[in-house]
Order: structure tokens, then C-alpha cells, then sequence
């Protein structure tokens, strides 16, 4: 690839100032570690400020509450206990979150929480495991009365409404409301 001489100039005399520039404007706003800190804390309840401010969880013994397969359902229960007042520590959310798959290699998603509160984490826990939990009566999938295949969509609108739309009609949506399965075909009203 050859570069006219006007490229070469913007790249060599254009780039460095852009650089130079950006440093200065991020100097000006970049945010100390006590403030991204503070920035960090703004969704705590003030229950867990405090408890933060005094230091109480200074000595860092923090012990493993849970291992997660994803950061998400990790992030989940961190704002449960955070609410609830109690100060957790995630880590090895990065690979859990970009890499979920090596997530199993380093024993999932951890949560830590203070040694002094795992007690009162662990009831918090199994509280909101039993809120989450069903029983199978209460939901049933649905199925193809054919094949009893779990494979189905719903369709909205009927196909030929697309049809009268690519032929230049205006759109007049033919309402279909049924479900088709999509292993047998069968199609059906509810």
C-alpha cells in the first residue's frame, strides 16, 4: 500500500498531538482511586457506608460465600446482600464475563464476603434460593398436541400479510394468532 505525502504528514504530525491532547483533557478529569472508590459506593445503602467508613472491613478476612457459572447471576446476588447491608467482593468476574467458558477452570464467579457476616449471608442466600425456586405445577411448557415437541414459535400476523405488502398493497395485517410447530408443521389456535 503506498501513502501520499499529505497521509504520511497527518500521521506523523496529527497523531502525536492527538495523543498529547488526550492526555491533558483526561488529566484534567481522570478520577482518583478515592473518588472512583466513592463513585463505586454511591448505590450503597447508608447502613454499609458507615460500616465501610469506620473500617470495619479493613482487615479483609473475607471468606467464599458462592461460585457462579456467570458473572450476571454473581452481580444478582451482590445487590441483594449489598441491600440487605453486607459487603461483598466479586472476583474473577472479568473471565467469568468475556471467557465464560473457562469460567469452570478457575472455579467460577466468587462472591466473598466479611468473615464476620457469613452467617447472616448464607441465610440471605438460601432465603432468596427458596423465593426463586417453583414447582413444576405451577409452570408447564408448552406443547405440539401432535408430537409433543417443545420445538414452537407463535405467529402474530398470517405470512400473506407479507405477501400483500411486497405486492405494493398497503399493510392490511391478516391476523393469524397461532401457534406452528416447527418440528411436524402442525399449526393451531389456543
Amino acid at each position: 500500500m503506498h501513502f501520499t505525502n499529505q497521509e504520511i504528514f497527518l500521521f506523523v504530525a496529527l497523531v502525536p498531538l492527538l495523543i498529547v491532547v488526550g492526555r491533558k483533557l483526561r488529566g484534567k478529569n481522570a478520577a482518583t482511586p478515592k473518588a472512583e472508590h466513592e463513585t463505586q459506593q454511591a448505590g450503597y445503602p447508608p447502613e454499609l457506608k458507615r460500616k465501610i467508613s469506620i473500617g470495619r472491613y479493613a482487615d479483609g478476612e473475607t471468606v467464599l460465600l458462592a461460585a457462579f457459572d456467570s458473572d450476571v447471576e454473581a452481580n444478582i446476588v451482590k445487590g441483594l446482600l449489598i441491600d440487605n447491608g453486607i459487603y461483598v467482593e466479586i472476583r474473577d468476574e472479568i473471565i467469568g464475563a468475556t471467557r465464560f467458558n473457562y469460567s469452570y477452570a478457575v472455579g467460577g464467579v466468587k462472591l466473598f464476603v466479611h468473615r464476620s457476616e457469613i452467617a447472616v449471608a448464607q441465610q440471605l442466600l438460601t432465603e432468596h434460593t427458596q423465593i426463586s425456586s417453583f414447582e413444576a405445577k405451577e409452570w408447564q411448557p408448552r406443547l405440539c398436541p401432535q408430537c409433543n415437541s417443545d420445538m414452537l414459535t407463535y405467529q402474530k400476523y398470517h405470512p400473506a400479510s407479507a405477501l400483500l405488502l411486497f405486492l405494493g398493497a398497503p399493510f392490511l395485517p391478516v391476523r393469524a394468532r397461532r401457534w406452528v410447530c416447527l418440528k411436524c408443521g402442525h399449526k393451531w389456535k389456543e
